[in-house]
């Protein structure tokens, strides 16, 4: 599987920014190692980054850039947590996922139909 790796730092680190940056990207690259992901390409952004995050979602569904956006924490996408799930459900209706290394989140579409089959039913309430 090809994954994208996206690594930002907020405004106000930019004297360590770069620093900050290649920790992200050297954490994200040991995750895919141990995950058999291939990296095809990394966005490093410093500020808000959701221009550039569109973008790249955008191009993952128009081009096929890629099968998994990768970030050390669901934090790299911003506070907006209403925009963080549109752009979790557009990678995913378009066969693609989204893996939160840190939060231990994946949503890789194969994942997705063996988490519902996972659910555990207590007095018939899904939890």
């Amino acid at each position: 599987m090809r994954a994208w790796l996206y690594c930002r730092v907020a405004n106000g680190w930019s004297a360590d920014a770069s620093d900050h940056l290649a920790l992200q990207k050297t954490e994200l690259e040991r995750f895919c190692a141990e995950h058999d992901l291939t990296i095809v390409g990394t966005t490093l952004v410093t500020g808000n980054g959701r221009d550039e995050l569109l973008e790249l979602v955008h191009n993952a569904v128009e081009q096929d850039t890629f099968d998994v956006l990768a970030a050390v924490s669901i934090s790299r996408f911003g506070g907006d947590i209403r925009g963080i799930l549109q752009i979790g459900q557009e990678l995913s209706q378009c066969g693609k996922g989204l893996c939160l290394v840190r939060e231990n989140i994946c949503t890789l579409p194969d994942v997705l139909a063996e988490q519902a089959a996972d659910n555990i039913e207590m007095g018939g309430q899904m939890l």
